[in-house]
Parts: structure tokens; C-alpha cells; sequence
């Protein structure tokens, strides 16, 4: 319980912070609750860890400021003909790593992540 409460805590942190670079995945789920299911699996199964593995070749490294957003903003301005989708954001003012190959390598973590979980998309 208190990993999902840092979590949201982060999560909610990452949300209010204006410089962070808000990168669509076309990944729309039916409810809300399979957005926030599936974020917080794949986030929980080292999504941070998987990117950096690709992007820096070691997986031991956390990108900092890489996170998902699946709650806290407008769906219809992601999924137009309906759902709920997961949002990638990276705070790429302050980062160490290529925004655009940190991102890149985001985008393939997290379609590969949802399939493991046996979910078309």
C-alpha cells in the first residue's frame, strides 16, 4: 500500500510540474480503471529500468523524471474516438540522457510491456 501512495505521490508530482514533455503512445483502454491497472503494472515491472537498459545500455541507471500518466487530465485530447490512454512524460530541462532517443526507446518499453501482458494494441 505504501508503494502505491509514494507512487501516486510521485505520479501527482510529475503532473503539476509545467516542464515536462508530455509524449502520446496511441494506447487507449476501455475504462480508466484498465489505464490505471496497466500503468501501474507496467511501471511496477521496471518500466523505468527497461528504457534505460535500451537508451544507456545499463539498467542499473534511473532516469530521472521518466514516468506514466494514466489519471489527471483530459482522455478526449489522446483517444478522440474514445478510452483512456497512458501518457509517457519526461522532464526533458533538466536531463542528463537525449530527450528525443530517452523517449524513442519509452515509446518501444512501453508497447512491448502491454503485449507481455497479453493486450492487443
Amino acid at each position: 500500500m505504501r508503494l502505491y501512495i509514494i507512487l501516486f505521490f510521485c505520479f501527482s508530482l510529475i503532473s503539476c510540474s509545467s516542464t515536462s514533455t508530455i509524449n502520446y503512445e496511441p494506447v487507449c483502454f476501455d475504462t480508466e480503471d484498465d489505464a490505471k491497472t496497466m500503468g501501474n503494472i507496467v511501471f511496477n515491472q521496471g518500466f523505468n529500468n527497461r528504457v534505460s537498459y535500451w537508451g544507456t545500455g545499463d539498467s542499473n541507471i534511473t532516469i530521472p523524471s521518466l514516468g506514466l500518466l494514466w489519471a489527471g487530465f483530459d482522455p478526449q485530447l489522446y483517444c478522440p474516438s474514445g478510452g483512456y490512454p497512458i501518457l509517457i512524460t519526461f522532464d526533458a530541462k533538466n536531463a542528463v540522457y537525449e530527450s528525443d532517443n530517452v523517449l524513442h526507446w519509452a515509446k518501444t518499453v512501453l508497447k512491448a510491456m502491454i503485449k507481455e501482458q497479453a493486450v492487443e494494441i
